[in-house]
């Protein structure tokens, strides 16, 4: 069996210390094409001092670099793993004290064909703002499972596998910075470490119900929504008044097909006060024509705290539209737009669409211009629904020209979507 290794987090809740190559460039290449260099003078870089208490250290500005101590190294050596190894200088970050020269610049010998893409599984990400094609588990050919090749690269990407026989004597050495996650985390393996010490720590004390949720929460992050399904109805076979476990279960089954029973999961996650629960409750609502229900649950909030952010007036403003209800809606979606903080892009599309429901086409093209300028990602569902919204404008005012040319970028971003929904993921 094999798992990934990674370096460790030192705190995920703060920055990592920053290591950083002087020449930059040739440590690309040294990654690229370990095979044609030579051992010469050591390479350079620059770190924090507390760097120093570990063994497997990546370098920030080098894509797949990392630095080894000797200790690593020499397991490494035992276990006959395949490595390049060039030595290493480390100077304090303003560079006017050398720290250590024990550490090597490690570039672990990449294979090709090890993946096996029939077996290894991926989810297609229609639904999301961004849309893609994300693998969701890695699995190797039988051939390399045969091999037992104790550590190597992986074809296409600069993560490095680890057999788990390797692990073993890596973990009994009790080096520090390494970490393991498994081939199933290959969307997020930093994930993965959690998911490890969480199954660990279940198999010890099964009955905990946050940590089940836990798990189900990064399960659920990592598109393995079967799996999380398991881990979150144990946690709720065990304690049933975890709101966020049934928000989560709902986010799963939503995610799986299973409208009817995210839906449930939703609504006791609401009445559980789970935070954000009901404007989930309310768009699935929305979704399965269920409009009356959605405007009563969106009532319900009115005068609460809710009141007071984005997506409730967001919410209430598609609702009006869903209803028909134009001008209440767009007051809703105005109000949105007073409100500070990220997520204008989605009030200005709405506000655009109800004044072009109202026949007020140039106010509408100047709401879906603004959304452009406000929007923070390059290519997201919410942008291409603007570039169609500011040519449709432009073609109700005879701007025929101008409409062309918008719609020439929307082709760009569906053909982009389009793209990053078909390709091979990793």
């Amino acid at each position: 069996m094999y798992f990934f290794l990674l370096e460790a987090i030192l705190d995920q809740y703060k920055e990592q210390p920053v290591v950083m190559a002087e020449q930059q460039s040739l440590c690309a290449a040294f990654v690229d094409h370990p095979e044609q260099f030579s051992s010469g003078q050591p390479l350079t870089f620059r770190v924090d001092p507390l760097i120093l208490q570990r063994d497997y250290i990546g370098v920030t500005n080098v894509h797949g670099g990392i630095l080894c101590s000797q200790s690593f190294l020499a397991l490494l050596s035992d276990a006959n793993a395949d490595f390049f190894a060039f030595p290493a200088l480390l100077r304090d970050q303003g560079g006017n004290q050398a720290l250590s020269s024990s550490y090597h610049f490690t570039v672990i010998r990449r294979y090709d064909g090890a993946i096996d893409w029939k077996r290894s599984e991926s989810w297609v990400d229609a639904e999301s703002e961004r849309g893609g094609h994300y693998m969701t588990k890695l699995v190797l050919t039988e051939e390399y499972e045969r091999r037992n090749i104790p550590l190597f690269r992986l074809e296409h990407t600069l993560l490095t596998v680890v057999h788990e026989h390797l692990r073993t004597k890596l973990e009994q050495a009790k080096l520090a910075g390494l970490a393991f996650a498994p081939l199933h985390a290959v969307y997020s393996p930093h994930q993965g470490v959690r998911i490890l010490e969480l199954e660990n720590l279940l198999r010890r004390r099964p009955n905990n119900a946050k940590r089940w949720s836990e798990l189900g929460a990064l399960l659920v992050s990592l598109f393995r929504f079967q799996e999380a399904l398991v881990a979150l109805d144990r946690a709720l076979a065990i304690d049933s008044n975890i709101g966020r476990a049934w928000y989560l279960r709902g986010l799963a089954l939503s995610r799986l097909g299973r409208q009817q029973e995210a839906l449930e999961a939703y609504q006791k996650a609401t009445v559980l006060n789970e935070s954000g629960a009901w404007i989930r409750q309310s768009e699935l609502l929305r979704r399965l024509g269920r409009m009356e229900e959605a405007f009563s649950l969106n009532e319900h909030y009115r005068g609460s705290v809710w009141e007071k952010g984005r997506p409730f007036w967001c919410e209430r403003g598609e609702i009006f539209l869903a209803l028909g209800q134009e001008k209440e809606a767009l007051a809703a979606f105005e109000q949105a737009i007073l409100l500070p903080g990220a997520g204008k892009d989605v009030a200005f599309y709405g506000k655009g669409t109800a004044l072009f429901r109202l026949g007020r086409y140039e106010e509408a093209l100047e709401a879906y211009r603004a959304g452009l300028e406000s929007s923070s990602l390059d290519i997201d569902a919410q942008k291409r629904r603007l570039w169609h919204g500011k040519a449709t404008a432009l073609r109700a005012l005879g701007r025929f020209e101008e409409a062309v040319v918008a719609e020439h970028q929307l082709r760009e971003l569906e053909q982009e979507r389009e793209f990053r929904m078909h390709v091979k993921p990793l």
